[in-house]
């Protein structure tokens, strides 16, 4: 038996593209690449490849996080979900969003 790889799709949600694979899982590195580009563009100053981004932010840059997420990906996001682990890193920030997405 022989199984294709997941084809993805292009779906939208409150006015943005969210890309999913046929299974319905977003590709760990599109996922990355995608909040990295969104990160990019609100938090210009912020070093989004430190080992330790958390110490990169102030309370105004994790507020715009939340926020970003929560509405790029249409998940439920607050002050709880601020913390250290959820923010060390890119990798980090895609586990909280899938770990949301119930992924």
């Amino acid at each position: 038996i022989t199984t294709s790889p997941p084809v993805a799709t292009a779906g939208t949600t409150g006015g943005n593209t969210c890309w999913t694979s046929f299974q319905g899982f977003l590709m760990i590195d599109d996922m990355k690449e995608e909040i990295r580009f969104l990160l990019e563009d609100a938090l210009p100053l912020v070093d989004l490849g430190s080992d330790f981004l958390f110490a990169e932010l102030d309370s105004l840059g994790v507020a715009s996080i939340l926020m970003l997420l929560s509405e790029k990906y249409g998940i439920p996001l607050d002050h709880s979900d601020a913390t250290p682990r959820n923010f060390q890193s890119l990798d980090s920030l895609v586990a909280l969003v899938q770990s949301k997405l119930g992924k």
